[in-house]
């Protein structure tokens, strides 16, 4: 997945924190494993499409096998997993896990971090991993939201100590995604290219293809054009499956980046119009990273008036994309100044500072 710093992959639909909290709570009581699973078609797009419940008796990198009621092992896809809810767990792992879908990530940490020791340390070995998965998880998507108190490195040497450790975990992949991240965003390129082969290791399409493409943005970000024109076109001829199209979309960003780059502003603003009219308008992160794009070439194209637009629908629509939302601010800030609207650019500092606590 390309990304954004909430970038993440399989997301529950967000709900009210409170809400969740009450939801987990009560699955607490349940005596069965759990495993809210995504539809088959469309594994990408983090809906649940039902919840199975029996008692996890396995878990890989690939997939989790779930013996049901009857006694029969269901082998579900690891990329169809969203969330898994063991018996035996804490419930503040529980909350901690519902407060990582509502992006409180500080809240989720510290639930975390009020397991008691010695609970944790008995728990069963996928039990720990999930809490030092959720950790880790935690802690990168808090760093890269530009937390003063979370730095990239911190939270990169635990997601880095989590892929060396639990190789077989079914948030090994999700792990690598956002590692890649931490470290493209530390500019640290060298050392993130191969968390993102481990993507293209992996045994479904389209999570093939997200590592193509992180890889195609991280040549891209290194100004190796036509080696990265490359390699979103390679992913545009990929075959149709689950969700490659969102993939293709991400690779229609790339490459209107680079017409832009080339001051080939029609062929930018086709491209654009391709992905707006072919993707899903409540994908959050595709539609922060799309807006975002488009900003950015306005600006190249000396147009400030449209760059201000396209980052203003990041801010007010798409702003739980973290990162991308950071981004969209420094760039509104920049130019409601040079408008001479000092009052906008200063309403977007103050996101900046209040929200993210970054001072510039």
């Amino acid at each position: 997945m390309t990304s954004s710093p909430l970038s993440i992959f399989r997301l529950v639909r967000r709900l009210a924190f409170g809400t969740a909290c009450l939801f987990v709570l009560a699955a607490a009581s349940l005596r069965a494993d759990s495993v809210i699973v995504s539809s088959a078609d469309d594994p990408y797009n983090g809906e649940a499409d039902s919840t199975q419940s029996g008692t996890i008796s396995k878990i890989t990198r690939d997939e989790l096998t779930l013996k049901d009621k009857a006694g029969l092992d269901v082998a579900i896809a690891a990329n169809r997993v969203i969330e898994t809810h063991f018996n035996d767990e804490p419930v503040n792992l529980q909350v901690a896990r519902s407060a990582i879908d509502a992006a409180q990530y500080e809240d989720a940490l510290k639930k975390l971090a009020d397991i008691p020791k010695g609970e944790a340390e008995s728990a069963p070995e996928y039990v720990k991993q999930d809490i030092d998965f959720y950790w880790a998880q935690a802690s990168g998507l808090l760093a890269l939201s530009g937390h003063p108190e979370m730095t990239l490195r911190k939270a990169g040497a635990r997601l880095n100590d989590f892929v060396r450790n639990n190789a077989n975990s079914w948030h090994y992949y999700e792990a690598n995604r956002l590692l890649g991240r931490i470290l493209t965003a530390m500019e640290d390129p060298a050392n993130a290219k191969s968390f993102y082969e481990n993507l293209q290791k992996a045994p479904w399409p389209d999570v093939k293809v997200e590592g193509s493409i992180a890889l195609a943005n991280l040549l891209l970000n290194e100004g190796n054009v036509d080696d990265a024109e490359k390699a979103y076109n390679e992913v545009l001829a990929a075959a149709d499956a689950p969700g490659i199209g969102r993939q293709k979309a991400y690779a229609r960003i790339g490459l209107a980046k680079i017409a832009s780059f080339r001051k080939e502003k029609d062929a930018s603003k086709a491209l654009f119009q391709e992905v707006i009219d072919g993707s899903d308008p409540d994908d959050v992160d595709l539609q922060a990273a799309l807006y975002n794009a488009m900003g950015e070439a306005a600006e190249r194209a000396g147009d400030p008036k449209a760059a201000i637009v396209a980052f203003l629908h990041v801010d007010l629509l798409y702003s739980t994309a973290s990162a991308e939302h950071i981004s969209a601010l420094r760039h509104l800030a920049k130019l409601w100044k040079q408008q001479l609207r000092d009052d906008r650019a200063a309403e977007a500092l103050a996101i900046l500072r209040e929200r993210y606590k970054l001072n510039n």
